[in-house]
């Protein structure tokens, strides 16, 4: 008999939750916890989660204002051909945001470091 390759995900990292059974009926499922990589809420959590979590929504959060603003510093960049100040601005924007992501990636690099080393002195 043929093995059914969809019975078990083949990356569940993706969340995506794939069996025949669900296949058949049109009913396939998500698991936002896997596919973004956070664990679902229990009622007791240790420091070391909750500490995760704060950093993960965190550095989520900065990153998407960090990307919109790029966005925005490209567009007036864009459209500020004919206004030699506007597109000033948007260089300027360009460069600090740039300078957040990398402060932001710097200190989620450090804080991960640093939960690593007091979890293994332990």
């Amino acid at each position: 008999m043929k093995e059914d390759k969809c019975q078990k995900p083949s990356n569940p990292q993706f969340g995506i939750d794939c069996n025949t059974k669900k296949m058949s009926s049109g009913i396939c499922g998500m698991n936002i916890e896997s596919m973004i990589n956070i664990r679902p809420s229990t009622p007791r959590t240790t420091a070391d989660e909750f500490v995760s979590d704060i950093v993960l929504t965190a550095t989520t959060f900065i990153g998407t204002l960090l990307t919109i603003a790029l966005i925005v510093s490209g567009l007036l960049i864009v459209f500020g051909g004919a206004d030699e100040n506007m597109a000033t601005k948007g260089r300027s924007g360009v460069k600090y945001a740039l300078i957040g992501y990398v402060i932001v990636l710097c200190s989620y690099a450090i804080i991960r470091l640093v939960q690593y080393i007091a979890q293994t002195g332990t």
